[in-house]
């Protein structure tokens, strides 16, 4: 995964949880009108269901933890 200086990747949600770990710079997850900043080797826990998306704060670099059978919902 990797994201923009303050540009949004898509906003969307899976079936079950995962976990999301930022390499490198920063980032915003926004989810429920909350605001995390993660940070170089920060790593979240994203709830299943629960509509996010994420904003760079700088460009940044990140991975997601997740199992084969996951699914996302995208809305654009």
């Amino acid at each position: 995964m990797a994201g923009k200086k303050d540009k949004f990747l898509p906003k969307n949600y899976t079936d079950i949880e995962y976990i999301i770990f930022i390499h490198e710079s920063e980032c915003i997850f926004h989810k429920n009108n909350e605001d995390v900043v993660l940070k170089p080797s920060d790593a979240y826990i994203v709830p299943p269901k629960v509509k996010y998306q994420l904003k760079g704060i700088t460009d940044f670099k990140g991975f997601h933890l997740i199992t084969k059978e996951i699914k996302f919902d995208f809305f654009y």
